[in-house]
Protein backbone atom coordinates (compact mmCIF):
# COMPACT_ATOMS: atom_id res chain seq x y z
CA UNK A 1 0.00 0.00 0.00
CA UNK A 2 1.19 3.54 -0.74
CA UNK A 3 2.95 4.95 2.31
CA UNK A 4 1.53 8.52 1.95
CA UNK A 5 -2.11 7.82 1.18
CA UNK A 6 -3.17 9.29 4.51
CA UNK A 7 -1.77 12.75 3.54
CA UNK A 8 -4.49 13.19 0.93
CA UNK A 9 -7.15 12.18 3.44
CA UNK A 10 -5.80 14.55 6.08
CA UNK A 11 -5.89 17.44 3.65
CA UNK A 12 -9.48 16.58 2.77
CA UNK A 13 -10.45 16.57 6.45
CA UNK A 14 -11.28 12.86 6.69
CA UNK A 15 -11.44 11.83 10.34
CA UNK A 16 -9.26 9.20 11.99
CA UNK A 17 -12.27 6.90 12.31
CA UNK A 18 -12.81 6.91 8.55
CA UNK A 19 -9.10 6.34 7.94
CA UNK A 20 -9.16 3.41 10.37
CA UNK A 21 -12.05 1.91 8.39
CA UNK A 22 -10.11 2.41 5.14
CA UNK A 23 -7.00 0.69 6.54
CA UNK A 24 -8.96 -2.33 7.72
CA UNK A 25 -10.95 -2.47 4.48
CA UNK A 26 -7.78 -2.49 2.38
CA UNK A 27 -6.24 -5.23 4.51
CA UNK A 28 -9.44 -7.32 4.33
CA UNK A 29 -9.69 -7.00 0.55
CA UNK A 30 -6.01 -7.90 0.14
CA UNK A 31 -6.42 -10.97 2.33
CA UNK A 32 -9.50 -12.14 0.43
CA UNK A 33 -8.17 -11.17 -3.02
CA UNK A 34 -11.30 -9.20 -3.93
CA UNK A 35 -9.43 -6.77 -6.26
CA UNK A 36 -10.67 -3.59 -4.59
CA UNK A 37 -14.32 -4.52 -3.96
CA UNK A 38 -15.89 -4.57 -0.48
CA UNK A 39 -19.39 -5.97 -0.04
CA UNK A 40 -21.86 -4.82 2.58
CA UNK A 41 -21.50 -8.05 4.55
CA UNK A 42 -17.70 -7.74 4.45
CA UNK A 43 -17.90 -4.19 5.82
CA UNK A 44 -19.78 -5.51 8.84
CA UNK A 45 -16.92 -7.97 9.53
CA UNK A 46 -14.29 -5.27 10.09
CA UNK A 47 -15.20 -4.93 13.79
CA UNK A 48 -15.90 -1.18 13.81
CA UNK A 49 -18.83 0.86 15.08
CA UNK A 50 -20.57 3.85 13.46
CA UNK A 51 -19.94 2.47 9.99
CA UNK A 52 -22.34 4.79 8.11
CA UNK A 53 -20.51 7.93 9.24
CA UNK A 54 -17.07 6.51 8.39
CA UNK A 55 -18.19 5.25 4.98
CA UNK A 56 -20.01 8.52 4.15
CA UNK A 57 -16.77 10.51 4.44
CA UNK A 58 -14.84 8.11 2.18
CA UNK A 59 -17.62 8.11 -0.43
CA UNK A 60 -17.69 11.88 -0.35
CA UNK A 61 -13.96 11.99 -1.14
CA UNK A 62 -14.52 9.31 -3.85
CA UNK A 63 -12.24 6.87 -2.06
CA UNK A 64 -15.19 4.45 -2.12
CA UNK A 65 -17.81 4.31 -4.88
CA UNK A 66 -21.11 2.44 -4.35
CA UNK A 67 -21.80 -0.48 -6.69
CA UNK A 68 -25.34 -1.48 -7.71
CA UNK A 69 -27.12 -3.91 -9.98
CA UNK A 70 -28.87 -2.21 -12.88
CA UNK A 71 -32.08 -3.33 -14.53
CA UNK A 72 -30.17 -5.84 -16.67
CA UNK A 73 -28.52 -7.44 -13.65
CA UNK A 74 -25.09 -5.99 -14.36
CA UNK A 75 -22.87 -4.19 -11.90
CA UNK A 76 -22.57 -0.42 -12.18
CA UNK A 77 -21.17 2.41 -10.06
CA UNK A 78 -23.68 4.90 -8.64
CA UNK A 79 -22.53 8.52 -8.66
CA UNK A 80 -24.61 9.66 -5.67
CA UNK A 81 -23.44 9.71 -2.08
CA UNK A 82 -24.49 7.30 0.62
CA UNK A 83 -26.67 9.89 2.33
CA UNK A 84 -28.87 10.02 -0.73
CA UNK A 85 -29.35 6.24 -0.43
CA UNK A 86 -30.96 6.66 3.01
CA UNK A 87 -28.25 4.76 4.85
CA UNK A 88 -29.54 3.59 8.23
CA UNK A 89 -27.46 3.14 11.36
CA UNK A 90 -27.62 -0.65 10.96
CA UNK A 91 -25.89 -0.49 7.56
CA UNK A 92 -28.78 -1.92 5.57
CA UNK A 93 -29.39 -0.92 1.94
CA UNK A 94 -31.81 -1.68 -0.80
CA UNK A 95 -31.43 -5.00 -2.55
CA UNK A 96 -29.69 -3.56 -5.61
CA UNK A 97 -26.79 -2.19 -3.55
CA UNK A 98 -23.89 -4.70 -3.57
CA UNK A 99 -21.03 -2.81 -1.93
CA UNK A 100 -18.22 -0.41 -2.85
CA UNK A 101 -15.36 -0.21 -5.30
CA UNK A 102 -12.08 1.53 -4.42
CA UNK A 103 -10.95 3.44 -7.54
CA UNK A 104 -7.45 4.01 -6.15
CA UNK A 105 -6.93 0.34 -5.36
CA UNK A 106 -4.42 -0.23 -8.15
CA UNK A 107 -2.56 2.96 -7.25
CA UNK A 108 -2.14 1.81 -3.65
CA UNK A 109 -1.89 -1.95 -4.15
CA UNK A 110 -0.46 -2.43 -7.66
CA UNK A 111 2.49 -4.74 -6.72
CA UNK A 112 0.26 -6.95 -4.60
CA UNK A 113 -2.50 -7.00 -7.20
CA UNK A 114 -0.04 -8.32 -9.77
CA UNK A 115 0.87 -11.14 -7.42
CA UNK A 116 -2.80 -11.90 -6.77
CA UNK A 117 -3.56 -12.09 -10.48
CA UNK A 118 -0.54 -14.31 -11.04
CA UNK A 119 -1.64 -16.68 -8.24
CA UNK A 120 -5.16 -16.83 -9.66
CA UNK A 121 -3.80 -17.63 -13.12
CA UNK A 122 -1.55 -20.34 -11.67
CA UNK A 123 -4.45 -21.89 -9.78
CA UNK A 124 -6.63 -21.89 -12.89
CA UNK A 125 -3.84 -23.43 -14.95
CA UNK A 126 -3.25 -26.18 -12.36
CA UNK A 127 -6.98 -26.88 -12.13
CA UNK A 128 -7.24 -27.10 -15.92
CA UNK A 129 -4.25 -29.43 -16.08
CA UNK A 130 -5.73 -31.65 -13.37
CA UNK A 131 -9.05 -31.78 -15.20
CA UNK A 132 -7.30 -32.82 -18.43
CA UNK A 133 -5.40 -35.60 -16.64
CA UNK A 134 -8.57 -36.88 -14.99
CA UNK A 135 -10.36 -36.80 -18.34
CA UNK A 136 -7.62 -38.84 -20.01
CA UNK A 137 -7.68 -41.36 -17.14
CA UNK A 138 -11.46 -41.63 -17.37
CA UNK A 139 -11.32 -42.23 -21.12
CA UNK A 140 -8.60 -44.89 -20.69
CA UNK A 141 -10.73 -46.65 -18.09
CA UNK A 142 -13.73 -46.62 -20.39
CA UNK A 143 -11.66 -48.07 -23.25
CA UNK A 144 -10.24 -50.80 -21.00
CA UNK A 145 -13.68 -51.76 -19.71
CA UNK A 146 -15.00 -51.89 -23.27
CA UNK A 147 -12.24 -54.35 -24.28
CA UNK A 148 -12.96 -56.84 -21.46
CA UNK A 149 -14.25 -60.21 -22.74
CA UNK A 150 -17.95 -60.80 -22.33
CA UNK A 151 -18.53 -63.76 -19.98
CA UNK A 152 -20.16 -66.70 -21.67
CA UNK A 153 -23.54 -67.81 -20.54
CA UNK A 154 -23.63 -71.19 -18.77
CA UNK A 155 -24.76 -74.04 -21.00
CA UNK A 156 -27.30 -76.66 -20.01
CA UNK A 157 -25.89 -80.10 -19.11
CA UNK A 158 -28.17 -83.08 -19.44
CA UNK A 159 -28.80 -85.63 -16.70
CA UNK A 160 -26.93 -88.42 -18.45
CA UNK A 161 -23.82 -86.33 -18.82
CA UNK A 162 -24.01 -85.32 -15.15
CA UNK A 163 -24.27 -88.92 -13.98
CA UNK A 164 -21.33 -90.01 -16.12
CA UNK A 165 -19.22 -87.16 -14.76
CA UNK A 166 -20.13 -88.12 -11.20
CA UNK A 167 -19.06 -91.75 -11.71
CA UNK A 168 -15.80 -90.59 -13.29
CA UNK A 169 -15.16 -88.36 -10.32
CA UNK A 170 -15.69 -91.21 -7.86
CA UNK A 171 -13.23 -93.45 -9.74
CA UNK A 172 -10.63 -90.72 -10.04
CA UNK A 173 -7.42 -90.86 -8.00
CA UNK A 174 -7.50 -89.02 -4.68
CA UNK A 175 -6.15 -85.48 -4.74
CA UNK A 176 -2.69 -85.07 -3.27
CA UNK A 177 -2.40 -81.89 -1.26
CA UNK A 178 0.92 -80.09 -1.33
CA UNK A 179 3.10 -79.97 1.73
CA UNK A 180 2.01 -77.22 4.16
CA UNK A 181 4.13 -74.11 3.89
CA UNK A 182 5.09 -74.06 7.56
CA UNK A 183 6.44 -77.66 7.37
CA UNK A 184 8.82 -77.02 4.50
CA UNK A 185 12.54 -76.56 5.26
CA UNK A 186 13.69 -72.98 5.35
CA UNK A 187 17.09 -71.32 5.10
CA UNK A 188 19.91 -71.68 2.59
CA UNK A 189 20.95 -75.18 1.49
CA UNK A 190 23.93 -76.81 3.24
CA UNK A 191 26.82 -78.02 1.09
CA UNK A 192 27.22 -81.81 1.04
CA UNK A 193 31.01 -81.66 1.25
CA UNK A 194 30.76 -79.44 4.31
CA UNK A 195 28.40 -81.92 5.96
CA UNK A 196 30.84 -84.73 5.18
CA UNK A 197 33.67 -83.00 7.06
CA UNK A 198 31.45 -82.19 10.03
CA UNK A 199 30.25 -85.79 10.31
CA UNK A 200 33.85 -86.96 10.14
CA UNK A 201 35.22 -84.68 12.88
CA UNK A 202 32.39 -83.33 15.05
CA UNK A 203 30.64 -85.88 17.30
CA UNK A 204 26.87 -86.30 17.03
CA UNK A 205 26.50 -85.19 20.64
CA UNK A 206 26.74 -81.55 19.58
CA UNK A 207 23.45 -79.74 18.81
CA UNK A 208 22.18 -80.06 15.29
CA UNK A 209 22.04 -76.28 14.84
CA UNK A 210 25.72 -75.96 15.72
CA UNK A 211 26.69 -78.78 13.36
CA UNK A 212 24.63 -77.19 10.60
CA UNK A 213 26.36 -73.83 11.07
CA UNK A 214 29.78 -75.52 10.99
CA UNK A 215 28.81 -77.40 7.83
CA UNK A 216 27.76 -74.16 6.13
CA UNK A 217 31.10 -72.53 7.00
CA UNK A 218 32.98 -75.60 5.78
CA UNK A 219 31.07 -75.71 2.48
CA UNK A 220 31.64 -71.99 1.91
CA UNK A 221 35.39 -72.26 2.46
CA UNK A 222 35.68 -75.38 0.28
CA UNK A 223 33.88 -73.62 -2.56
CA UNK A 224 36.34 -70.76 -2.29
CA UNK A 225 39.30 -73.12 -2.75
CA UNK A 226 40.32 -73.71 0.86
CA UNK A 227 42.21 -77.04 1.24
CA UNK A 228 40.12 -79.74 2.86
CA UNK A 229 42.84 -80.65 5.36
CA UNK A 230 42.98 -77.09 6.68
CA UNK A 231 39.24 -77.15 7.29
CA UNK A 232 39.49 -80.53 9.02
CA UNK A 233 42.31 -79.26 11.27
CA UNK A 234 40.24 -76.18 12.08
CA UNK A 235 37.30 -78.37 13.11
CA UNK A 236 39.57 -80.38 15.38
CA UNK A 237 40.95 -77.18 16.85
CA UNK A 238 37.41 -75.90 17.42
CA UNK A 239 36.67 -78.93 19.61
CA UNK A 240 39.44 -77.82 22.00
CA UNK A 241 37.90 -74.36 22.50
CA UNK A 242 34.79 -74.77 24.67
CA UNK A 243 33.90 -71.07 24.74
CA UNK A 244 33.84 -70.44 20.97
CA UNK A 245 30.87 -70.66 18.66
CA UNK A 246 30.76 -72.05 15.11
CA UNK A 247 31.17 -68.60 13.59
CA UNK A 248 34.92 -68.52 14.43
CA UNK A 249 35.73 -71.48 12.19
CA UNK A 250 37.28 -69.28 9.40
CA UNK A 251 39.54 -67.67 12.02
CA UNK A 252 40.63 -71.11 13.20
CA UNK A 253 41.51 -72.03 9.61
CA UNK A 254 43.76 -68.98 9.51
CA UNK A 255 45.34 -70.09 12.78
CA UNK A 256 46.04 -73.55 11.33
CA UNK A 257 47.65 -71.99 8.25
CA UNK A 258 49.80 -69.67 10.37
CA UNK A 259 50.92 -72.57 12.56
CA UNK A 260 51.87 -74.66 9.52
CA UNK A 261 53.74 -71.76 7.94
CA UNK A 262 55.67 -71.11 11.12
CA UNK A 263 56.57 -74.78 11.42
CA UNK A 264 57.78 -75.07 7.82
CA UNK A 265 59.96 -71.96 8.14
CA UNK A 266 61.99 -73.63 10.93
CA UNK A 267 62.27 -77.05 9.31
CA UNK A 268 60.93 -80.35 10.47
CA UNK A 269 60.82 -81.46 14.09
CA UNK A 270 60.41 -79.29 17.13
CA UNK A 271 63.68 -77.41 16.82
CA UNK A 272 63.11 -73.73 16.32
CA UNK A 273 59.33 -74.05 16.66
CA UNK A 274 57.75 -71.23 18.64
CA UNK A 275 55.42 -71.60 21.57
CA UNK A 276 52.37 -70.63 19.51
CA UNK A 277 53.08 -73.39 17.00
CA UNK A 278 53.61 -75.98 19.68
CA UNK A 279 50.38 -74.88 21.32
CA UNK A 280 48.47 -75.14 18.04
CA UNK A 281 49.86 -78.63 17.42
CA UNK A 282 48.93 -79.67 20.93
CA UNK A 283 45.42 -78.37 20.40
CA UNK A 284 45.18 -80.26 17.14
CA UNK A 285 46.28 -83.54 18.71
CA UNK A 286 44.08 -82.99 21.72
CA UNK A 287 41.10 -82.24 19.47
CA UNK A 288 41.62 -85.46 17.55
CA UNK A 289 41.91 -87.46 20.75
CA UNK A 290 38.82 -85.82 22.21
CA UNK A 291 36.80 -86.40 19.06
CA UNK A 292 37.87 -90.07 18.98
CA UNK A 293 37.02 -90.53 22.66
CA UNK A 294 33.61 -88.93 22.28
CA UNK A 295 32.85 -91.05 19.22
CA UNK A 296 33.91 -94.26 21.00
CA UNK A 297 31.79 -93.35 24.02
CA UNK A 298 28.81 -92.65 21.79
CA UNK A 299 29.29 -95.96 19.92
CA UNK A 300 29.46 -97.92 23.16
CA UNK A 301 26.35 -96.24 24.46
CA UNK A 302 24.45 -97.08 21.31
CA UNK A 303 25.58 -100.71 21.54
CA UNK A 304 24.35 -100.99 25.11
CA UNK A 305 20.99 -99.55 24.13
CA UNK A 306 20.60 -101.99 21.25
CA UNK A 307 21.53 -104.97 23.49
Amino acid sequence: MASKYYIELDKAGVTEGAQTFLTRALAYMADNESSGFLSIEDAKKLGLKRLPGRINQLVKEEVMVPVFLDENGERCRHPCSISVLSLSSSLSYNRSHLGWDFPKWLKWQEPMERQIRKRKADRERVAQRRAEVENVARQSQNVASAQLPIPKEPTYVGRAVTESNASATENAAPEIHPEPFNERPTGPPVDANGWSLVRRVIPDAHPQSVRTSLAMHCGSMLKKGQPEQDVVDALSLWLTKPNLGPGVLPSLVSEVIKSRTAASSFGSGTAGVGKATEKARGWHQLGQQLAQAQQESLDSTQKEITQ
